[in-house]
């Protein structure tokens, strides 16, 4: 395949700053061009934009056969999605779509689950050797391909950050740990963290942070009452404890991937919102190259984007519209019903965003409706009948057609 752009609205690898570029030559790569828009490098080095879905699998009902296979690659091409999102299923490789894996590190080896925490235990050794095997198993397969974009290192993780997502007054980050038993590692990194600049005064400890603490069992149990720690004090020691641990998460996960396939990207974690300034300040470059943050709220898009493109590209994952069934639902004459206006919504949002100068691709959430799912008010591109989902299929198929031109800054074609 030549160099250079394949489309003329896009720019041509000259057109990139060489300083951005992001990523090993002959893989993808990442870089911004002088527009000042991040995107995709493609092995063949034109500008690409991502358009995935994920979980494209058979239904339960459905048997895997080449010839499920062909239809679901023709109707993927047909809607004009170019890449095959996390939890596809592997043998759809070499179908001409470009692929993104998820490698799921959080559970191998020794993991916290306290209250919103749920992370691997970082200060834990078997944690670290046990992701060396996890790589291995994962990415070394992958070496060579050019068809891959990238990893995603996890899905799910709860910071439990004081400014995350949805935070009511809970105990956060170095509070759990500081609560957790004493088997784990990250309990006794946490008590040396707080302790070692107050010279192991507990006294002091508790005098600074406002509490009352004879011991360090009081603690846990000021945690399991949730009693939450707030003093400027402790929230100070929280930022630099979160900062800490999320360097330790994103640069031991991207160290392990790069062991085990050093040509592909780190597309960092999947995060459901904005994890937390403190949790963002180590996440992004040099542990990955881009940053993934799943938006499904048409809504929150514009600002994820703006909070997260601060460290350069981003790729936007689990994107839909999911539409509540109201069977009550009344609808006045003249006027949109709750589905007419969640799809207006949804692709007015997903036109705005694909401009955004970090943006470098989205990922539709999943391929078919969950078996639940009332017609017309799922998120999958198939129903459960296996019939494509045409409220959702044909209007990405439009928007997926024109994305590149809005993404270079051409005039609408609407």
């Amino acid at each position: 395949m030549p160099t250079g752009s394949l489309h003329p609205h896009l720019p041509a690898f000259r057109d990139f700053v060489p300083e951005s570029i992001r990523g090993v030559a002959g893989f993808f790569r990442v870089g911004k061009s002088r527009a000042g828009r991040w995107w995709f490098i493609d092995p063949y080095d034109n500008a690409f934009f991502a358009k995935a879905v994920g979980l494209v699998r058979p239904l339960p009902e459905e048997e895997p056969t080449e010839a499920w296979l062909r239809a679901a690659v023709h109707r993927l091409r047909g809607w004009h999605f170019n890449t095959l999102g996390a939890g596809s299923r592997s043998d759809l490789d070499g179908s001409g779509l470009y692929e993104v894996q998820l490698v799921g590190f959080k559970r191998s080896g020794p993991y916290l689950h306290f209250g919103d925490l749920l992370l691997p235990d970082v200060f834990d050794p078997a944690w670290i050797r046990a992701i060396d095997e996890r790589a291995r198993e994962v990415c070394a397969g992958s070496i060579g391909r050019r068809d891959l974009i990238g990893y995603y290192t996890d899905d799910g993780l709860g910071w439990a950050q004081p400014d995350g997502p949805a935070r009511g007054a809970r105990p956060t980050l170095l509070q759990l740990c500081l609560s957790l038993e004493p088997s784990h590692r990250a309990y006794h990194a946490a008590w040396e963290f707080v302790l070692a600049p107050r010279r192991g005064d507990l006294v002091q400890l508790a005098r600074e942070w406002g509490v009352n603490l004879p011991h360090r069992e009081a603690l846990r149990q000021l945690t399991v009452a949730d009693a939450v720690l707030d003093s400027p004090a402790y929230q100070r020691d929280e930022y630099q404890f979160t900062r800490e641990f999320s360097r330790r998460y994103h640069a031991t996960t991207a160290a392990a991937i790069r062991a085990h396939d050093p040509n592909h990207l780190v597309l960092g974690a999947r995060w459901s919102e904005f994890p937390g300034e403190a949790v963002f300040q180590e996440a992004g470059y040099p542990h990955a190259e881009c940053l993934s943050v799943s938006g499904a709220e048409p809504a929150a898009w514009p600002h994820l984007l703006n909070l997260c493109g601060r460290s350069g590209p981003v790729l936007l994952d689990r994107v839909q519209w999911r539409v509540l069934h109201d069977p009550h639902e009344v609808i006045l004459p003249g006027a949109a019903s709750s589905l007419e206006r969640r799809l207006r919504e949804g692709c007015g949002a997903l036109q705005e965003v694909a401009s955004h100068p970090a943006l470098v691709g989205y990922e539709w959430a999943i391929w078919a409706d969950d078996p639940h799912d009332v017609p017309l008010f799922g998120s999958g591109l198939v129903r459960g009948t296996g019939l494509p989902a045409r409220e959702h299929a044909d209007l990405l198929g439009a928007l997926n057609s024109r994305m590149e031109l809005w993404r270079a800054g051409a005039p609408s074609l609407s």
